[in-house]
């Protein structure tokens, strides 16, 4: 058991028997850079190592971290997924040195290195390569390209300091010989103080090719020096293509686009002749102009072709609801549209004249109104204080949406005004107070203000049913400790206890109830437990204020 556990906890293990070990590669991949892993697989990021169980389980190894070895150490089906850059093309070295090679796993396997190794530097000699391999290229010649001059007088010529074959930088100027023979090279070679003597016509206009090959330039030296050339680099010849120029360079000009022919374009009235010309794009087109249609596109729904493009009235009804476009002209009754025009959405057939309108925010009936007068349309009602109930008097709407709040805020004078679907029809739904949002039908609180303050017109119907409902209303509740039997006084009568736990016994300790708003003394009994069949708990009596609706 023991060897077992030991197997399967080991880091980098492929497999553990009796006297089995783990083995580590740290360049499973490819040790010998021969493109194959040496796990059977190619470098393609699969193995099939690690089973370590029985039959083909995989079991993580390395602490179920991945590494790159080659081994799918975190199980998870990918080898080496975490080393992305495994086996792309890299290279070592800089300049001469640069040998180019792929990247493998690192000795500590936790990176990817390359296992190119650069070469060895030399000297740096002046043949535009970085032979010391420190990325600079001839850096040791520090007149390279600087200019220069060789020979004296008549036959000094100037030049540039430039690489030699030796591996040395010299100037590459050629001192003049006196007596010499002058070559046409922009220099005095037989050091007579005259340049390319004898030489005519350097620097005249001159042209090469014909057609598009065509080339204009000037004369100007050869350049083996022994004469004048023209210095035009004659064209390519291409592919030919209509355009009146000749192409290919053969001395024809648009051959195979019978050019000149006679052609026609357009159809019915627009019909007009013409002949082939080119069309700007390289091919062959007739310049025939069909005649100018009435209308284009077609803009009239009448039984004709106006636009001449084969086809009649067509866009006049595209939705099929037998209603012309209200953006075309109907002349009389065309066959497309029997049912009329003005159709406002030519895309849709349930939008037209002819249909209902309905709240939907379209304008399905075509009247220039969304969801004007719609058939399933609300009624809104103001609702002055905001609290979704309604005067019997007030304004209504009907409309699809409510009405703006601002609108309702202007008619009210109050900001808490917006409007409400519900229908002040009777007393359940009649807003007797429409200033304030407490007071309204089905108000279940109770209050200990009243509705408004002025004296003579005190209100406490916040419920709207036109009495002022108190909410304690038991009196002659006794401030003793308690009644016979474990019975307490309550409205002047001796009552058994309720359950423990349930709710409490109380009322108005004197003879009757306070009006709404006005304090009086109030007695509450909580029980606590029963101790040999006497109730025992807690009495307490306070000043409360009456609370109504």
């Amino acid at each position: 058991m023991k060897k077992w556990l030991v197997c399967v906890l080991a880091v980098f293990a492929w497999s553990c028997g009796e006297d089995s070990s783990p083995s580590v590669d740290p360049n499973p991949r490819n040790n010998d850079n021969n493109g194959e892993s040496n796990n059977g697989e190619s470098n393609n990021g699969m193995t099939t190592g690690n089973t370590g169980g029985t039959s083909g389980e995989c079991v993580p190894s390395a602490g179920g971290v991945e590494l790159c070895d080659g081994i799918d150490n975190d199980c998870d089906g990918e080898v080496d997924e975490d080393f992305p850059d495994l086996g792309e093309a890299c290279e070592s070295g800089l300049g001469a040195c640069a040998v180019e090679g792929v990247k493998v796993c690192a000795e500590d396997q936790l990176d990817t290195v390359c296992d190119a190794v650069a070469g060895e530097p030399s000297d740096e000699v002046c043949d535009e390569i970085d032979n010391d391999c420190d990325g600079e290229v001839d850096e040791d010649f520090e007149t390279l390209g600087d200019a220069c001059t060789a020979g004296d007088g008549a036959c000094s010529n100037s030049g540039t300091v430039v690489c030699q074959a030796d591996g040395t930088a010299a100037c590459n100027a050629v001192a003049g010989t006196p007596g010499g023979a002058e070559l046409c090279n922009d220099m005095d070679d037989d050091c007579d103080g005259e340049i390319d003597e004898g030489f005519v016509g350097i620097g005249d206009a001159c042209e090469v090719g014909v057609g598009a090959c065509a080339a204009s330039g000037i004369q100007v030296c050869a350049m083996d020096g022994s004469g004048v050339v023209c210095g035009a680099v004659e064209g390519t010849p291409t592919d030919e293509i209509c355009d009146g120029i000749d192409n290919d360079c053969d001395g024809d000009t648009d051959e195979g686009f019978n050019v000149g022919t006679s052609c026609a374009a357009g159809m019915g009235v627009c019909r007009q002749t013409g002949s082939i010309v080119c069309d700007g794009a390289g091919e062959a087109m007739c310049d025939a102009v069909a005649g100018n249609p009435p209308q284009n596109p077609e803009l009239s729904c009448d039984n004709l072709d106006n636009d001449c493009d084969g086809a009649v009235d067509e866009g006049c009804d595209d939705d099929n609801d037998n209603y012309c476009d209200a953006g075309m002209h109907r002349v009389g009754n065309p066959t497309v549209c029997p049912a009329g025009g003005n159709d406002c959405d030519d895309t849709d057939a349930s939008i037209n004249p002819g249909a209902v309108e309905v709240c939907d925010g379209v304008d399905n009936d075509c009247s220039n109104g969304v969801d004007q007068d719609a058939t399933d349309a609300s009624t809104f009602y103001l609702d002055c204080d905001g609290d979704d109930y309604a005067a019997d008097t007030v304004a209504s709407r009907d409309a699809c949406m409510p009405p703006a709040d601002s609108i309702a805020v202007a008619a009210c004078n109050l900001s808490s005004a917006s409007w409400t679907d519900r229908a002040p029809l009777d007393g359940d739904s009649i807003d007797c107070r429409s200033s304030n949002a407490n007071a309204h039908p089905n108000q279940y609180s109770y209050f200990a203000t009243p509705i408004n303050n002025i004296i003579q017109r005190l209100s406490y119907d916040y419920n709207c049913d036109g009495v002022h409902t108190q909410r304690y209303t038991t009196i002659n509740v006794s401030p003793s400790p308690s009644c016979p039997n474990g019975t307490l006084l309550f409205g002047g009568a001796c009552k058994p206890p309720r359950d423990n736990g349930g709710t409490p016994w109380e009322g108005w300790t004197g003879s009757t109830a306070p009006a709404c708003g006005i304090s009086a003394a109030f007695t509450t009994c909580t029980y606590g437990t029963v101790q040999n069949g006497v109730c025992v708990g807690v009495r307490e009596t306070r000043n409360e204020t009456q609370t109504c609706r």
